[in-house]
């Protein structure tokens, strides 16, 4: 046997592991990762969303970014 086997049948997508290939925790990570994706194609964000996402990282480096270079610059001795 491979390590998988996809088949489908109609609407039903059948994936088989050999379990001498894949340790439990690493597959159940593997099938929540697929749910988060199942659920974010079922959100509509629309296309600004990532747009969005830029505004809000470049604003909050605009107010964040005099502190943290602060403590860059503390932390490797220099003024």
């Amino acid at each position: 046997m491979e390590a998988f086997t996809v088949n489908r049948t109609g609407d039903k997508i059948q994936v088989t592991l050999d379990a001498r290939h894949f340790k439990e925790d690493a597959v159940a990570r593997l099938l929540n990762r697929l749910y988060i994706e199942y659920l974010a194609q079922r959100v509509n964000l629309g296309e600004d969303i990532e747009t969005l996402g830029e505004e809000i990282k470049r604003d909050w480096w605009q107010q964040n970014k005099a502190r943290i270079l602060a403590k860059i610059h503390e932390k490797n001795g220099n003024p």
